[in-house]
């Protein structure tokens, strides 16, 4: 007991202890915001809680109070209750507001509420043993409500046990479970033997420290632990012992048992912001920086923008991010941009002017300029900085870098120059190249060169306009044609020769020799747009020729002549470049000192126009090694030997609108080639109207030859040269044209008659040969093929002939000749053939006077129409082994014999033939338009188609007729007659038109459009450089190597023949593949008049492929 009493004393001791340092403390009023403590750390804190029923809330639920303080509650009742009671912790109510007495443990207040409907209350009591209290001693409490009671152990003693309202003990706090009924609760102590100690653990986290780690402690009592954060951190939380941190000190609960208290820290965090002005972000904007630590932004100018500057935060930057220094505040990035400003500089050539010529502009926006273009001056070109021109106002796009606008300004019209100025300026300078658009700026080298282009004729006109839409242009001479050309992205005018009807000494001044002052006038839809200034064109140097006794020998001079000049000696031309002009109607007469009018050997580049009487001269012009020169409007009579004589490799020259008459012979080509004839006429020579001697590749155009001797004689190798359009009337003595040892020819659009031997003549292996469109008529022979082979007639018309065609030979054979589309008629016989692998298709011969066809041979074919009729005999077949035709019934007598020997003048298919049955009984008397009986008003010889044989033939009109199917011929009795056939050389003569009638059944529109295999395959004579496809087009344009007979040969569509001058395909008058062609609908050489039609085409995958046919409008006269 001694012992007891002495533990206990020292508890009291300990306790009177506190009491004296409480009160040492001083005093003081209490705390009006709750806790009513005088906030002495050293004081015990007790917990006050607060349990409220139905009805209502009290608060705080709970609240920590030093010992000795008061505190208060605020009690609410819900809508509907009232306070009904409130006890607990020795408090009073005063309207809603509950204050506890001076604490000095831990103690409960609840509170209960009444309501407008009964709640069943019960009594709660609480007695306490010995050693301490209980409180609340006594409660009433609603049903199903639960309360706590605080049991406070005096010094000395402890709970023993706690009974009654089936409640549970926590600490010193009993809470009662669920009420239903009044019940009682029993406390009871015991008296501690010793005082108990409790181990009290501490620990702190990363960024700070509590102090002490460790503390032992009294039952019953408090520890306090400091709490301090390190630099950069902050306490963040302090748990354990159910204590509370005010400040650094963190205090336990009364310890009842061991313990352990945990400080964590959390690092200082600071914000960095930004402000950014205008023209660009920034990212993040705003962010967390922890204590120490650095922050980076990413800074993006817009589009526009520049970054000028960025400060605070002690940052640095590089590139678009900034870096702060170390954070251990808050702080602000301050961000500055500035808008990009760019230099649009202008830059001009020409004429005009661009303002301002430079400016800064920002970035997007716009740059304009005014553009001012000097007088005469358009605008050429504008580009630059993405702009637009409106006007003269040039606008950029959006400006987003330097950039430069460019003016390039041109005279809105030029004056007149040269198109090609280094090598083309004067007149008779020549470039290279085969036409305008091919030619380049290089001087012809007449050696070497095999086209080359007379540029001194071609002048151009640039000008600003960009479209060749409605322009149109003149010349103040109306000298030339102009065409426009906007290839370059301007409009050129440029000339492209002589109008119709001009010659070059429209462009001269004969009276003081210069050139004439021209101007181009240039139109827009019909409307002057501009013309340029009067001015002379060319630099030539100009002299007059004088009578032959000055040398002509000044490179490029224009030598004139404007009077009629007899000369003492010929013109004898010695420099290239030269040109000889006689003014129009001035003559220059012959010294008659038998020599040449005009002569020049070696040169090149020449250009000579004049009318010259070459009496007692041998020629009027002779021309020996020249190359590229013009002889344009000569006109040469009464030489004693050649008009013009152009010899030994005299290429590449052009003759345009050329005559000779009168003399022995008309023109003499010899040993020249490549050269280029176009409107020549030739009449009333002794001899040859053209004469042709081992000369190739010549093409010839617009032909007239009349009243000559012969028409075109060729002896010996004149090979590969075109005729088209080529008209000869009246031969004395020989034929319309004879080839003599002569191949590869082609000729188009023949009108023949009147010549005594024969309109077509080949001899001796006049060989390859091709004729189309052929009219030949009142003459000994139509067309005699002797001794020639592989030769091809298209579209053949022969009438009033002796003889219309004749196919023969001795020394020599007639094989593989071709004829389409022949007609035979009105000729004593029509046609008489012979020999081998001869094919004919489209064959008409009617109202021949003895034999329609006098036919024999071995292999001949006649393919797809055979029509006779009104003939002496139709047909007469004698020997020959498969012929073609037969003239009996006995098939055998050809097909096997070889000789036939019955003739019943039947026409019956035989051997590969494929006519069919031969249309017979037919007449031609009303297919032709035949006899003209009205004035043709071309012609100035006849009256109402009607001519007596005149007394003077070289007066007479022989070849200017209406159409291209007249001609003259014998008057005599109605069609058909033998007083008809042969040359008219006495009485009456008429004019006959070989065009058909449009209500003809027998010749026109018999033709069906031709299909891809209806073909013929003619076979070329020749070998082939090499035996290919490739050999043979070189030899013959378009064939290919058949090598299962070793020979070349061509497709040709049947009843079709090429167009002529399309520059599609090889004008060889063949209808070949890749080909227009002119589909053919009747048989002979009229196909109709006026324009071309479409026909047809015909496609892909046949034996011809892809050519696209025409016909004519027009088919047949009323």
């Amino acid at each position: 007991m001694t012992a007891f009493r002495t533990d206990v004393a020292s508890i009291l001791l300990s306790a009177s202890l506190m009491v004296v340092t409480a009160c040492s403390s001083g005093g003081g009023g209490g705390n009006p915001g709750g806790d009513d403590s005088n906030n002495n750390n050293d004081l015990p804190s007790y917990l006050v809680q607060s349990t409220a029923g139905v009805g209502g809330s009290i608060s705080p639920e709970s609240v920590t109070v030093s010992a000795g303080a008061s505190t208060h509650f605020t009690v609410t009742p819900d809508t509907g209750y009232q306070i009904s009671s409130i006890t607990g912790c020795d408090g009073s109510l005063s309207g809603n507001t509950y204050t506890t007495g001076t604490i000095s443990g831990d103690c409960q207040i609840s509170v209960s509420f009444s309501g407008q409907t009964s709640v069943q209350t019960f009594s709660i009591s609480a007695t306490a043993g010995q050693g301490g209290s209980i409180s609340p001693t006594s409660i009433t409490v609603d049903q199903g409500e639960s309360r706590m009671f605080t049991i406070t152990p005096d010094a000395g003693y402890q709970i023993s046990s706690v009974t009654g309202c089936d409640g549970t003990l926590s600490g010193n706090t009993y809470t009662t479970g669920t009420i239903s009924g009044d019940c009682q609760i029993s406390v009871s102590f015991s008296v501690q033997t010793s005082v108990q100690t409790f181990s009290i653990g501490a620990t702190a986290g990363q960024g700070g420290s509590i102090t002490p780690a460790a503390q032992v402690i009294n039952y019953g009592a408090t520890a306090r632990f400091v709490v301090l954060a390190n630099a950069g951190y902050e306490i963040n939380s302090v748990i354990g012992c159910n204590g509370a941190l005010m400040g650094t000190t963190f205090t336990t609960d009364t310890i009842t048992s061991d313990c352990s208290v945990n400080a964590s820290f959390s690092p200082l965090s600071f914000t960095v912001q930004t402000r950014v002005g205008t023209g660009g972000s920034v990212t993040p904007a705003t962010q967390p920086v922890t204590y120490g630590a650095t922050a980076s932004v990413t800074i993006t100018p817009s589009l526009g923008y520049d970054l000028t500057s960025v400060s605070g935060c002690g940052g640095e930057l590089t590139d678009n991010t900034y870096t702060t220094a170390q954070i251990f505040n808050d702080c602000t990035i301050d961000i500055v941009f500035t808008e990009q400003q760019f230099t649009v500089n202008a830059v001009t050539s020409g004429g005009g002017s661009i303002t301002p010529m430079a400016q800064s502009v920002g970035y997007g926006a716009n740059a304009v300029f005014t553009i001012t273009p000097d007088e005469g001056y358009g605008i050429a070109s504008i580009s630059g900085c993405d702009g637009s021109l409106i006007n003269d106002i040039y606008t950029t796009g959006a400006i987003t870098a330097a950039c430069t606008v460019v003016v390039d300004f041109m005279p809105i019209i030029s004056p007149v120059s040269a198109l090609y100025p280094v090598n083309g300026a004067n007149w008779n300078d020549y470039v290279r190249g085969a036409d305008r658009v091919t030619a380049t700026d290089v001087a012809c080298n007449a050696a070497v060169d095999q086209a080359c282009v007379h540029a001194g004729e071609i002048r151009v006109v640039h000008t600003i306009l960009t479209s060749c839409d409605g322009i149109t242009a003149s010349d103040a001479l109306g000298v030339f044609d102009w065409e426009c050309d906007d290839s370059t992205g301007r409009v050129r005018i440029i000339s492209k020769g002589f109008a119709q009807g001009i010659e070059i000494y429209d462009l001269l001044n004969f009276t003081t020799p210069s050139w004439l002052a021209n101007s181009v006038s240039i139109y827009v839809d019909g409307i002057l747009w501009r013309e340029t200034a009067p001015a002379s064109w060319w630099g030539n140097p100009m002299t007059y020729a004088g009578d032959g006794s000055i040398a002509l020998d000044v490179e490029s001079a224009l030598y004139l002549v404007g009077e009629n000049t007899t000369l003492a000696n010929s013109y004898t031309i010695s420099a290239s470049k030269v040109a000889l002009v006689a003014d129009e109607g001035v003559v220059i007469t012959s010294p008659g000192i038998g020599v040449h009018v005009i002569t020049a050997e070696n040169l090149n580049y020449l250009w000579i126009t004049g009318t010259l009487d070459a009496s007692v001269d041998v020629a009027g012009i002779a021309l020996t090694n020249v190359k590229f020169s013009r002889l344009s409007n000569v006109n040469v009579s009464n030489s004693t030997y050649y008009g013009i004589y152009m010899r030994t490799l005299s290429d590449f020259n052009v003759l345009s609108h050329v005559s000779v008459t009168n003399s022995e012979h008309g023109i003499a080509i010899i040993g020249s080639s490549n050269n280029t004839v176009s409107g020549m006429t030739i009449k009333n020579n002794n001899t040859n109207g053209l004469y042709m001697g081992s000369s190739t590749d010549n093409s010839f155009s617009e032909i007239e030859i009349s009243n000559n001797g012969r028409g075109m004689y060729f002896q010996y190798y004149v090979d590969r040269n075109n005729f088209s359009n080529v008209k000869i009337m009246k031969c004395a003595f020989g034929s319309a044209i004879s080839l003599n040892r002569s191949s590869n020819n082609v000729f188009s659009g023949l009108n023949m008659s009147n010549c005594l031997a024969a309109n077509i003549s080949l001899h001796s292996e006049s060989n390859n040969n091709i004729f189309s469109s052929v009219t030949t008529t009142s003459s000994g022979h139509g067309i005699i093929v002797y001794e020639s082979s592989h030769n091809a007639f298209l579209g053949i018309t022969t009438v009033n002939n002796n003889s219309g065609v004749t196919i023969g030979g001795i020394s020599a054979p007639s094989n593989y000749n071709t004829f389409q589309g022949l007609v035979a008629a009105n000729n004593i016989i029509g046609i008489g053939s012979g020999y081998e692998y001869n094919s004919l298709a489209s064959v008409t011969a009617a109202d021949n006077l003895i034999y329609g066809i006098q036919h024999g041979g071995n292999y001949n074919v006649f393919y797809e129409l055979l029509k006779v009729g009104n003939n002496g005999t139709d047909c007469y077949v004698g020997s020959g082994t498969d012929p073609g035709l037969d003239d009996d019934n006995n098939p055998d007598d050809v097909s096997t014999i070889g000789s036939d020997n019955v003739h019943d003048g039947l026409c019956i298919a035989q051997g590969n033939s494929d006519f069919g049955v031969a249309v017979t009984g037919v007449t031609l008397l009303d297919s032709f338009v035949g006899k003209v009986a009205t004035n043709d008003a071309a012609n100035d010889s006849d009256t109402n188609g009607m001519a007596n044989y005149p007394l003077d033939p070289h007066s007479f009109d022989w070849i200017t007729f209406d159409n291209d199917f007249r001609s003259w011929g014998k008057d005599g009795s109605t069609y058909p007659n033998l007083d008809q056939q042969e040359q008219w050389e006495t009485g009456q003569g008429r004019i006959w038109d070989w065009s058909l009638r449009y209500f003809d059944t027998v010749l026109r529109d018999v033709i069906d459009v031709p299909t891809s295999n209806r073909t013929l395959t003619h076979i070329w004579d020749g070998v082939p450089s090499t035996n290919n496809d490739a050999g043979c087009d070189a030899m013959i344009a378009g064939s290919k190597w058949n090598p299962l007979n070793s020979v070349c040969t061509s497709v040709l569509l049947r009843n079709a023949i090429e167009i002529f001058g399309d520059e599609i395909g090889n004008d060889n008058g063949l209808c070949e593949s890749n080909e227009t062609c002119l589909y053919t609908p009747n048989i002979g050489s009229y196909q109709g008049h006026g324009t071309l039609i479409p026909a047809g085409t015909i496609g892909m995958g046949g034996s011809i492929e892809n050519v696209t046919l025409v016909q004519y409008e027009i088919n047949g006269y009323q």
